[in-house]
């Protein structure tokens, strides 16, 4: 009778085993098949396109095409438009671009970019211009000159990104530095004239940027920025664009090839002087990008 009993005991016992195991292999099971499930959800949500990187350096050319009209009024309280292009100052400038951008968690991204557009022009005047603070004579000797020196700031939060797409919004400066000047220098004198006129004008910007890749080593990248604002003594607007196409010639490497265009109305005033500058430009870009960190 005992051996029964312990026997019955023995088999309970065994039995209980069988069905805690079998619990615990299928916890196991439900937490793997969790595990898979979360690993997929994190993969999806991790998957950007091959351009988006960590840290992307670039340097390249820009060729843009200019149209400049610019009018400085001194104290007298008129002055002459002048269109630059026209008065002899160089409508095509080559000119050297670099840029940054860095990508910070899954959705924020910062950037960076610099290229400057240094002209100049002489010129024997057909008519008498009225710049700044003097009045140029017909048939005077001018050496005038526009530098500008363009700065891009901006932080973008990209609210969409898939292995294809990856899609933003953003907001950040244009900062503009501009150098204007005149001057002559006659036989006496009374007609030595030198005007300058420089400002340096920090214009916000919202805009919109996307990616599309379209294969493994293609993709294409647009951007588009506006604001009209005034801030102090500055009265300015600004648009700007950019695309281009990718491609990812090593590991690290890729050579974009674009078209990039900046309009700009500033009105500005100083000591002295007010000044009112339209300026567009557009043009060809070609550049080299490398990129490591790839998410």
């Amino acid at each position: 009778m005992k051996l029964l009993i312990v026997k019955r005991e023995i088999s309970l016992l065994v039995l209980l085993m069988i069905c805690c195991q079998m619990s615990v292999w299928g916890n196991e099971n439900k937490m793997d098949k969790d595990s898979i499930r979360t690993e997929k959800r994190a993969k999806k949500v991790h998957e950007k396109p091959w351009t988006v990187h960590r840290f992307n350096f670039k340097a390249g050319g820009f060729f843009p095409i200019s149209s400049t009209t610019v009018r400085v009024d001194g104290e007298r309280g008129h002055g002459t438009d002048i269109d630059l292009e026209k008065f002899g100052m160089p409508r095509h400038t080559p000119t050297l671009l670099f840029g940054f951008n860095g990508r910070f968690g899954n959705h924020h991204r910062v950037d960076f970019n610099y290229y400057r557009l240094h002209r100049h022009a002489d010129r024997k005047l057909e008519r008498d211009i009225d710049f700044g603070a003097h009045t140029y004579p017909i048939n005077a000797d001018v050496y005038a000159y526009f530098n500008t020196d363009v700065y891009r700031i901006s932080y973008g939060y990209a609210f969409f990104s898939n292995k294809k797409f990856d899609v933003g919004a953003n907001i950040g400066l244009h900062i503009l530095a501009f150098d204007l000047g005149m001057s002559t220098t006659g036989n006496t004198l009374e007609l030595s004239y030198k005007d300058d006129f420089g400002i340096t004008a920090p214009l916000p910007n919202f805009g919109i940027w996307g990616t599309y890749a379209i294969s493994s080593k293609f993709a294409i990248t647009a951007e588009f920025d506006y604001l009209a604002v005034k801030i102090k003594n500055i009265d300015g607007k600004i648009i700007a664009t950019d695309i281009a196409l990718q491609y990812r010639f090593l590991k690290h490497f890729n050579v974009n090839v674009g078209y990039m265009g900046l309009w700009v109305k500033v009105d500005a005033s100083k000591r002295k002087f007010e000044g009112d500058l339209s300026w567009g430009y557009n043009g060809p870009s070609v550049g080299i990008v490398y990129h490591f960190d790839a998410f």
